[in-house]
């Protein structure tokens, strides 16, 4: 099970939305976001959002769950990314690119990304890419630039 032992230590809930008073919500230590435009289809339940994770189906929602967990000052813990996201969707490689240059701590520091993408050949684009940015992680930052600091190039 993805339940963090961060969470399981802290004695925090295993559910986002326990409890039905919003007021008395618990709320998780980190966040884990899930990439998949097949999110929950009946037939594929390897494509099924696990519970505690936020599933985003492509590039818009996958901006708002890493942008509202940064005004929220919520780590992300795990990004598992997919790669062909439909027609007409930027693809996975397209949604780590723009990750690592507008927020490349998450790609170089403590976010475990994984991959689920069955695309081979994209598959393996991202593992290097993931890969090269964190063996010149120095190298990386400086390109991109460093937003942990939170500057003014750097996107909310």
């Amino acid at each position: 099970m993805a339940v963090s032992m961060a969470r399981k230590r802290a004695g925090k809930s295993t559910s986002p939305r326990s409890g039905k008073n919003p007021e008395k919500m618990l709320y998780w230590l980190y966040m884990n976001i899930w990439l998949d435009d097949q999110l929950n289809e009946p037939d594929l339940p390897k494509r099924h959002t696990l519970a505690g994770w936020v599933g985003v189906r492509n590039f818009d929602e996958f901006k708002k769950a890493v942008e509202g967990a940064r005004a929220r000052k919520e780590p992300i813990e795990i990004i598992d990314f997919d790669n062909d996201l439909g027609n007409g969707e930027a693809e996975g490689y397209k949604i780590l690119e723009w990750l690592g240059s507008t927020h490349p701590e998450y790609i170089v520091e403590g976010t475990d990304i994984r991959l689920h993408a069955e695309n081979t050949v994209r598959k393996e684009w991202l593992e290097n890419y993931i890969t090269q940015a964190r063996k010149h992680k120095e190298e990386f930052l400086a390109i991109h630039g460093d937003c942990s600091t939170h500057k003014p190039h750097c996107k909310a």
